[in-house]
């Protein structure tokens, strides 16, 4: 097996988040991560000061050779961007690179379309995280956003940007709701982004707190169009940068590979989950990331 995932997000020297988080953990997977960058950062962006250097111009170089070299992905996997320039050049990606029969890819990971196997497209729609839009998200940029997601077969917004692709209120959809009118709330506004046949929502990070312990928890949840999950551990109380990175790095690399939707949801858990345990028994500051380099033992396969 030699399957390969082109991977389209920033490059951050600290905070364990984006490539430096998804090459380890594809690679742990027995898929080959293919970078292309949409920026170099000295540090990701929750660090007081940052130099940033914008990729934009130079990613298209990076895409005409790789057309000359006339290279097959089994799967597209796109995470930060900068601007809706980078979007359209995502977007054109999928379509010369997504359409394309795949020479390694199984039945399992490869959706079939008009007979031709093609890679599989997975979207983290980067926006926002604890009800708060990012500072670079504007109207335009969400809009950009919606229109790329549903090239996708697999997305995985967090609560806030599942809000932002949708156009419902955080507020109102995240306090005062019994756990099981919040998984409705999710299927429903999931769905509404379920374009197509077999699309999963993978939706991220939801915090609730269980009625009858009164403990806090974690919890993602799957929605398709025609069934939903949620799978919950107990919330640890630490915050870190990447993990979001981490958990659809996980969910990448798995699904190419051939693994089902629940088993790599279920393996990126507990991937994330010890790494998590770990920086808050280390006391990690939080943009530092988690030490989850110890932990990818966990995904050879």
């Amino acid at each position: 097996m030699n399957k390969k995932i082109a991977v389209i997000q920033d490059l951050s020297g600290f905070g364990r988040c984006s490539l430096t988080a998804a090459i380890p953990v594809i690679s742990a997977l027995g898929v080959q991560a293919c970078p292309l960058p949409t920026a170099i950062l000295s540090a990701q962006t929750g660090y007081d000061s940052y130099v940033c250097d914008d990729y934009t111009d130079r990613m298209p170089g990076i895409v005409n050779m790789w057309k000359k070299m006339d290279v097959r992905f089994d799967g597209i996997y796109s995470g930060f961007v900068m601007n809706e320039r980078q979007m359209e050049y995502i977007s054109e990606f999928v379509d010369d690179f997504g359409r394309r029969e795949c020479a390694e890819a199984s039945e399992e990971s490869a959706k079939d379309f008009q007979g031709e196997k093609r890679a599989v497209v997975i979207m983290d729609p980067v926006m926002g995280d604890d009800g708060n839009a990012f500072s670079f998200y504007n109207e335009h940029f969400g809009i950009g956003m919606r229109a790329l997601v549903d090239k996708a077969d697999v997305i995985t917004p967090n609560y806030t940007e599942l809000c932002l692709l949708t156009g419902e209120k955080y507020e109102e959809l995240h306090d005062g709701f019994s756990l099981d009118d919040l998984q409705r709330k999710i299927t429903r506004i999931g769905r509404s982004l379920c374009n197509r046949p077999g699309k999963q929502i993978v939706v991220t990070g939801i915090v609730y707190t269980e009625e009858r312990t009164g403990e806090k928890q974690i919890a993602n949840m799957i929605v398709t169009e025609k069934e939903s999950m949620m799978t919950s551990q107990v919330y640890q109380n630490g915050s870190y940068s990447g993990t979001g990175d981490l958990l659809t790095s996980v969910i990448a690399g798995g699904i190419v590979r051939g693994d089902s939707m629940k088993d790599v949801l279920r393996l990126a858990e507990q991937f994330v989950g010890a790494a998590i345990a770990d920086a808050v028994r280390e006391n990690i500051p939080r943009n530092n990331g988690v030490n989850f380099e110890k932990f990818l033992g966990m995904l050879i396969p």
